[in-house]
């Protein structure tokens, strides 16, 4: 995940980190993007429901008395952020087991930082509707294969996470090793 990309996959985790506090069979994930222009409505009841703009929306801003006409950034991109936010929903709900329904609303907004909330829970404390607002002014990442990691460096380093965390349990028990070995030391000095 780049950069650019942690906004959407902050907002989730902060959402997803809420509902895994029961166990049970699966977690199911519902993304919504809303877009008043289609007739998918916003949760009016969201901070950010007054910021909400089409991505392809037309601006104008007066510079030295001269209107500049110009389009958001994310103009282009509504299904490229569709993409990405329903492959960050399957990858969690491969991860929690709750037995639970959760729906995300997520839309494009001007002039804020992106927002996430939740907007109803169930009786057992856990969120059954929440919502993102994610900003159609900045300059995203569209990652063009989000259920693929090839690009990254490290993708084929190792071939399961067994053999990376037996990995990384070794170079944790040499590294308490060398800690052992210091604290021997100083305490050979110190005597």
């Amino acid at each position: 995940m780049n950069i650019k990309d942690y906004p959407t996959h902050i907002a989730l985790v902060t959402i997803l980190s809420l509902a895994a506090s029961l166990p049970a069979a699966a977690l199911n994930i519902n993304t919504r993007f809303a877009d008043d222009a289609e007739g998918v409505d916003i949760p009016r009841t969201a901070q950010c429901a007054v910021n909400a703009v089409q991505a392809c929306d037309i601006t104008v801003q007066l510079v030295d008395g001269v209107p500049v006409y110009s389009t958001y950034d994310a103009c282009g991109h509504d299904q490229d952020m569709q993409d990405m936010v329903e492959a960050a929903a399957d990858y969690w709900a491969d991860i929690y087991d709750d037995q639970q329904t959760i729906t995300i609303h997520f839309w494009w907004a001007q002039g804020v930082a992106p927002q996430v909330d939740v907007l109803s829970w169930n009786q057992n404390g856990q969120p059954m509707e929440a919502y993102m607002c994610l900003p159609a002014d900045i300059d995203w990442y569209y990652d063009e294969t989000p259920e693929d990691d090839d690009e990254y460096e490290d993708h084929d380093e190792y071939e399961d996470e067994e053999e990376y965390e037996e990995e990384h349990e070794d170079e944790e028990e040499h590294e308490d090793e060398r800690e052992e070995e210091d604290e021997d030391r100083e305490d050979e000095e110190d005597a």
